[in-house]
């Protein structure tokens, strides 16, 4: 099963579309066959979407139409319904960028906010071609491991990459560059494990979540010698 969410290179065109919306080309949504939940939008349709499975409520948000008043009271609202013990969120464009010198301030604007409002637990993102994975994050800052609040994973796995992007550094448990790598998530309601592997099996990261009354505590650096 796929859960994918479209990037820059899926839009229809270049053009800025109506009303905060890009475009998503038809090849793209031919591809797949996803749930229709989303912000009731024809023009957003099975590109923002969520299903909840097993312990968690998995929420795919177009990153692409970020400013689209719609999607962005649909993502609150899915948000703010989980009825799951976990809460992860997966969108291309990264909430803290790994890739080159990119900021995008106006993501963190609107969708950080939410995030650690409604207790979200993972936010799985792309783009930047380059791997980051950060402490728990809240108001842009590190917290305690038991403390509430996201934590953010950027990686890439295909064979083209960008250079390291020094702007976030202090926030990052790990970064890795020119590394073609894959995740395995492992859950059940009360354990999150996140694993990051290398096309020729070497863990290169991993952490563990523990689901406690008040949230979530990580236990770090659970990399095998």
């Amino acid at each position: 099963p796929l859960v994918p969410a479209p990037g820059n290179h899926d839009k229809a065109t270049e053009d800025e579309g109506e009303n905060g919306i890009e475009y998503i080309a038809p090849l793209y949504l031919a591809h797949f066959a996803l749930p229709d939940n989303g912000p009731g939008l024809d023009a957003l349709k099975e590109t923002a979407y969520y299903l909840d499975y097993q312990s968690a409520r998995i929420v795919v948000f177009n990153s692409n139409s970020l400013e689209n008043p719609n999607q962005l009271q649909w993502l609150e609202a899915t948000l703010q319904s989980n009825p799951k013990p976990w809460l992860i969120v997966t969108h291309h464009h990264p909430v803290y960028s790994t890739g080159r010198d990119r900021n995008n301030e106006e993501l963190r604007e609107l969708l950080v906010p939410l995030y650690e409002k409604y207790g979200v637990d993972l936010v799985l993102q792309g783009h930047d071609h380059h791997y980051g994975r950060t402490h728990k994050i809240v108001q842009d800052h590190i917290v305690a491991d038991d403390a509430k609040g996201p934590v953010y994973a950027v990686s890439v796995s295909g064979p083209k990459m960008y250079e390291q992007n020094m702007n976030f550094l202090d926030l990052m448990a790990l970064e890795l560059g020119y590394t073609q790598l894959y995740q395995v998530i492992t859950l059940n309601p009360q354990m999150l494990r996140y694993e990051a592997w290398t096309l020729d099996r070497r863990m290169v990261d991993g952490f563990t979540l523990k689901k406690t009354a008040e949230g979530a505590t990580l236990l770090e650096n659970q990399i095998p010698n």
